[in-house]
């Protein structure tokens, strides 16, 4: 059952709204341009200073630092086919910024000016940043991990701390030479949650997602043999140059609905999504108009296989969607982060946007996700944002990732919430239970 609920404009209904930035790339020797940037070593040392530990400020007392930090590496090095060495050190800053650092791979929470002063005037929202130096060839020299040290981190999902985690894991991307994708929809999203927002511990960053294993594998190829790759889907998006400015692509699983890789729409209208595994793959375009407004269409499926580079050549519809989703939330909290859910389970979700008095219907692309609803508005909305709850419910035998839920207007105009129900699995496998021990 679909409901719609007016909604003032200062939001009285006490649905709260609460996003918080995940850091990003700070280049120090130069801007990256085009350059590839990514380790050429095998073993990457990482020097872990003495002001992160189980006695930090701004860690938890009680929580298990060396054991985050052990996981957050072998999270990516099971994947990547690289070495992490763990060393302990007294250095406290990060390098300054410039051609070259001191060499030394850091993780530092240490409160020092130094340190605060990579956030710049963000330092009030970004509980982590990395610092990278690379050469002229790409080749990364240096990576440098600060954990903000007016943010509160822990292990045991304490309420209004960030998973320390799962921001090492989001971090050590960067370390790697990872970006954010246009599409929130794996651990380097640009974006992280506190514990406790929509009433959960949030941890599903630690887990890598069906798109961050693309992008891994689009910088360092594939090492692993059980997997057919990498294919890339690429194209141009035709039009005028306002269409083709400022969208974006996006992939899913053609048979899961799971988010598979993203790329940001050029200039020209180029894109390009690498380090696909083989498989059948939808593809969709998000075009941005005035005013906010936005259309989200399917383009095509394609049947990628091995090493396959598929060129395609899209013309958007230029049809903008009657009703836009922009948030979603359960437990009366709405924010830009995915909805948790664990296989098997139902939720009740908030989903809020430009709603107008018209007929609609909610989805998903998933065939493992259930949507109970109608399309049965029961109030007037106001002229800015309406509120829709519908019921969510999750099959026992989704696969992990990321998925999508959209609204479909009478007139066949679609937005959708890409990657915003994220569903995770057990991580303690028979494999990290060794690598923990070891």
């Amino acid at each position: 059952m679909v409901r719609l609920y007016q909604i003032s404009t200062a939001l009285m209904f006490c649905v709260l709204f609460a996003t918080q930035a995940l850091g990003s790339f700070v280049f120090s020797s130069s801007e990256r341009g085009n350059i590839e940037i990514k380790w050429n070593r095998r073993v990457i040392r990482v020097a872990v200073s003495s002001s992160v530990s189980d006695t930090a400020p701004n860690i938890k007392k009680g929580s298990n630092v060396s054991e985050a930090i052990k996981r957050s590496l072998i999270t990516w090095e099971r994947e990547l086919g690289v070495r992490f060495q763990i060393v302990s050190s007294d250095t406290a800053n990060v390098s300054p910024q410039g051609n070259s650092g001191d060499g030394i791979s850091l993780i530092t929470a240490a409160p020092t000016a130094e340190n605060l002063q990579i956030f710049g005037e963000n330092a009030q929202n970004l509980p982590a940043m990395t610092r990278i130096f690379f050469d002229r060839r790409g080749r990364i020299t240096e990576a440098d991990i600060v954990l903000n040290p007016i943010f509160q981190f822990s292990t045991d999902g304490s309420f209004g701390t960030f998973d320390l985690e799962s921001v090492l894991v989001h971090e050590i991307g960067h370390l790697l030479g990872l970006d954010h994708p246009p599409i929130s929809a794996g651990v380097m999203s640009s974006q992280v949650a506190r514990n406790g927002l929509y009433g959960m511990e949030q941890t599903s960053g630690r887990q890598l997602s069906f798109a961050d294993l693309a992008q891994l594998r689009s910088v360092y190829g594939n090492t692993d043999r059980s997997v057919e790759c990498c294919a890339e889907i690429k194209g141009t998006v035709t039009g005028n140059e306002r269409i083709a400015k400022g969208n974006v692509i996006w992939l899913e699983d053609a048979e899961t609905g799971r988010i598979a890789g993203s790329a940001s729409v050029g200039a020209r209208g180029e894109f390009s999504v690498k380090g696909l595994s083989s498989g059948l793959y939808s593809i969709y375009l998000r075009t941005n108009g005035e005013e906010g407004s936005v259309t989200d269409e399917f383009v095509d499926t394609i049947d990628l296989t091995p090493g396959e580079s598929f060129s395609m050549e899209i013309v958007p519809q230029n049809v903008f969607a009657v009703n836009t989703l922009e948030f979603i939330g359960a437990m009366g909290q709405m924010s830009n982060a995915p909805v948790q859910a664990d296989p098997g389970g139902e939720l009740m979700l908030l989903l809020a946007g430009r709603v107008e008095k018209r007929s609609f219907t909610i989805g998903s692309s998933s065939p493992y996700l259930t949507i109970q609803n109608d399309t049965a508005i029961d109030q007037n909305l106001s002229e800015r944002l309406g509120m829709i709850t519908v019921g969510l419910r999750i099959a026992d035998d989704i696969p992990v990732g990321h998925y999508s839920i959209f609204i479909r207007s009478s007139d066949g105009s679609r937005s959708y919430l890409p990657g915003s129900i994220v569903v995770t699995g057990s991580r303690e496998t028979p494999l990290l239970q060794t690598l923990l021990k070891n």
